[in-house]
């Protein structure tokens, strides 16, 4: 397997930066039929100083037909060789970017026309880094319902860390200052990448938040099936990479109710031997929670253990 090198986002890419520009960025593997779309709710933007870079990751359907059929100078076609994955195509699409602020969309998901003028004003009337976001909605079966509510503004950093999120990251724009600082997406992640990448973010720059649903998730027949185990261990691998950070600024009891998440989700997937591992490092940081969940594990042992080894009362 290739082992792929992230990209170097220092001082220079930063000055190699065009002022004004927004450099968005879309993965894509494998949604000929659909992305389409996606460029088009960038293209038709009120904010028109932008550059879209599509980036294939490795696809076998018609995605290049699709993308080559558009005719806006504004669209660049970035191939990959080979499919790395949804972090690996960001960070080529990084790599490409020439924006003084970068902006990402799912090649599944939209954005309202008038999301990169409303996200972009905030950010230009100020120098030092920063991310301004929105929040969004949900589109399922062509209806359209409001999101969690995202509402935290300014230096987040505890406070995110608190709730294990900030937002989707189709909703963020971010100076190019901020990707240096908070560095490339980080390719172990399969799950949580938006959590991971929004957490660093709001380590190192302060945020701003538009309170309008500018941002469109769709939800429908092409979405992945949830593959509840891979879920399960994006949060373990989140929690614990910021398990540091979680105890300094929110304490130990905070870090045990999130290892308490991560046991839950692992129950979902019926996975025992990610909720042995969730309870031990609950354990480690607050012994209370931890023993609660050794609580649970237990009395999900004499519930399903007898049934296992056949020992179950047969009814007369």
């Amino acid at each position: 397997m290739t082992v792929e090198a992230e990209p170097v986002l220092d001082q220079n890419w930063v000055r190699n930066q065009k002022p004004g520009l927004v450099s968005v960025i879309i993965p894509t593997y494998n949604r000929g039929h659909i992305v389409e779309q996606a460029i088009e709710s960038v293209l038709n933007q009120t904010y028109s100083q932008l550059e879209l870079l599509v980036v294939d990751d490795g696809s076998s359907d018609n995605t290049r037909n699709v993308i080559q059929k558009i005719q806006d100078e504004r669209v660049q076609f970035i191939e990959r060789s080979q499919n790395g994955g949804q972090n690996a195509a960001l960070n080529t699409g990084l790599e490409h970017a020439e924006g003084q602020f970068i902006a990402f969309l799912d090649s599944d998901d939209l954005w309202k026309p008038e999301f990169l003028e409303k996200l972009v004003n905030p950010l230009a009337q100020i120098r030092e880094p920063a991310v301004a976001y929105c929040r969004a909605a949900i589109m399922e079966d062509g209806e359209l319902r409001t999101m969690v509510p995202f509402k935290l503004e300014g230096w987040i950093y505890p406070e995110a860390l608190t709730q294990g999120f900030v937002s989707h990251m189709i909703t963020l724009v971010v100076r190019r200052e901020c990707v240096s600082l908070s560095g490339p997406f980080d390719l172990s992640f399969r799950n949580c990448q938006d959590d991971d990448f929004c957490l660093r973010l709001a380590k190192h720059c302060p945020f701003s938040l538009v309170k309008e649903d500018l941002a469109i998730v769709r939800q429908g027949e092409d979405q992945v099936s949830v593959q509840w185990k891979d879920y399960a261990d994006g949060w373990y691998r989140l929690f614990r990479k910021f398990e540091g950070d979680i105890k300094s600024h929110c304490g130990s009891r905070q870090v045990g109710a999130h290892f308490s998440t991560c046991f839950a989700h692992y129950h979902r997937a019926r996975s025992p031997g990610g909720m042995v591992k969730s309870m031990f490092r609950a354990m480690i940081a607050h012994p209370p929670s931890g023993f609660r969940l050794f609580g649970k594990l237990a009395g999900l042992v004499l519930l399903y253990l007898p049934r296992k080894l056949g020992f179950t009362k047969k009814v007369a």
